[in-house]
């Protein structure tokens, strides 16, 4: 879990930096970089996926997605789709989600519809 705390942390940090943003995204990639955006409109996440294309980083180990309210869960379905888009093995990235008393991981494809 002591993975997951980081990326949780700087999560909460956009969330209370940025009071009108819908979700915060974070994400670690293959390489270990890490990346981040506080997202005011569902349409800011393809900014995120920009910025990945952009410095050739684009397969995604971890990510967390953080709701204004402070929920963590998927994010929108726009942002997943583009994921997959990047890279097929964005299917493998994990991502973090609270369960009923702890927090679980599900890769990105379990999280996709049909």
């Amino acid at each position: 879990m002591k993975a997951w705390e980081s990326l949780l942390e700087e999560a909460k940090r956009l969330i209370n930096e940025n009071p009108t943003a819908k979700q915060a995204i974070v994400l670690r990639t293959l390489n270990g970089n890490v990346y981040h955006l506080a997202l005011e409109e569902f349409s800011d996440g393809e900014l995120l996926l920009l910025q990945l294309r952009e410095k050739d980083d684009v397969v995604v180990r971890e990510l967390v997605c953080l709701w204004n309210s402070f929920e963590i869960d998927v994010p929108s379905m726009a942002f997943r789709r583009g994921l997959l888009a990047l890279s097929a093995g964005n299917g493998e990235a994990e991502v973090l989600l609270q369960g009923e008393n702890r927090f679980v991981v599900k890769k990105l494809r379990v999280l996709m519809p049909g």
